[in-house]
C-alpha cells in the first residue's frame, strides 16, 4: 500500500559563520524519508531540520514533514536528546527527577520513555507523539539486542495520508537516534 524510500545521504555538518543568513552552520544533505503510495504518487517527504541554537544549547533535534506534492507544512517533530525539560528546553536537576520530561537515560531501568513531540506546522503546540518504550527486564531489555517498542500517537483527526507521513517519521527517526551497528566498538 505504501513505499518507504530513504536515499543515501552523506549528513554532515558546516559551519557557515560569516555567511550573511543568521545561522552558524548548516546541515548538508539532510536525512530524508520519501512516503508514495503503491502507485508512486508522492504522500509526502521528511527531512531533518537543523537549529545550531537548538540543537547546541537546548539538545533539540528537528524534522519536518511536507504533504503531498505541492510541500505544504504538515508536522515538525521535536526530540530532545538530552536531560532538559523537552516543552521548555530548561535543564538542572529538577528537570531530572522528573523522568516524564526529559529523555536522558531513556529507554531504559532508569526512565522508561524517550517521548518525540509532534507539533502542529506553526510550532504552537504538540499534536500527537513518538514513544520509545525500554522492553522491560526481559531478554530484549536485558540483552540490548537493538530491541525498540514504539507507541506512535496520531493526532486526532489525522487522515491516512497523514498517519503514512507519520510511520514515515517514525523510520526516519529509528534510524537517526536508535539504529546502531552490533560490531560498532
Amino acid at each position: 500500500m505504501m513505499n518507504f524510500h530513504r536515499p543515501f545521504r552523506c549528513t554532515a555538518l558546516c559551519p557557515s559563520c560569516g555567511g550573511g543568513n543568521g545561522k552558524c552552520c548548516d546541515l548538508v544533505n539532510p536525512q530524508e524519508v520519501v512516503v508514495t503510495r503503491a502507485d508512486g504518487t508522492e504522500v509526502g517527504r521528511l527531512a531533518q531540520d537543523w537549529r545550531c541554537y537548538e540543537a547546541c544549547c537546548r539538545c533539540n533535534q528537528f524534522v519536518k514533514s511536507s504533504a503531498g506534492a505541492d510541500g505544504r507544512a504538515a508536522h515538525v517533530w521535536r526530540a530532545n536528546m538530552c536531560c532538559c525539560d523537552r516543552a521548555t528546553g530548561r535543564c538542572g536537576l529538577g528537570c531530572c527527577l522528573d523522568a516524564e520530561q526529559h529523555n536522558g537515560c531513556a529507554p531504559s531501568c532508569c526512565n522508561r520513555t524517550f517521548t518525540i513531540d509532534i507539533l502542529d506546522p506553526a510550532e504552537r503546540g504538540v499534536v500527537g507523539s513518538l514513544e520509545v518504550v525500554w522492553p522491560g527486564w526481559n531478554c530484549k531489555g536485558l540483552a540490548g539486542a537493538g530491541f525498540e517498542n514504539y507507541v506512535l500517537r496520531f493526532p486526532v483527526d489525522a487522515s491516512g495520508d497523514e498517519r503514512a507521513l507519520m510511520m514515515g517519521g517514525l523510520l526516519l527517526h529509528d534510524y537517526l537516534i536508535f539504529e546502531r551497528r552490533k560490531d560498532k566498538k
